[in-house]
């Protein structure tokens, strides 16, 4: 079993306080978890209006397929959203 854990900052553009943040971010994970098969969570940047921290991860038996699937939910957040991402960190370890 192989799990794939992906932290990603984000920066977004359109917020004007935290209550946009909390709208936009949650905006991103519904769009997110209905097109593919991770876990997810703000796990950073709490406080700060423009900027989040969201962590995904999913399981598989193949580690080629725990990479394809957090490539094509960076590719979404960065395509979809008002939103750029500034960075991330990606790991797959095995079970």
């Amino acid at each position: 079993m192989h799990v794939g854990a992906l932290k990603v900052r984000v920066r977004l553009y359109a917020c004007t306080g935290l209550k946009a943040k909390r709208s936009e971010v949650k905006r991103i994970l519904a769009r997110i978890k209905a097109r593919f098969p991770v876990a997810m969570a703000e796990v950073g940047e709490l406080d700060k209006w423009q900027v989040a921290e969201l962590g995904f991860t999913c399981v598989s038996n193949d580690p080629t397929v725990c990479e394809r699937i957090l490539d094509q939910v960076e590719d979404e957040i960065e395509a979809k959203a008002d939103a750029e991402v500034l960075g991330g960190e990606r790991e797959i370890s095995k079970f």
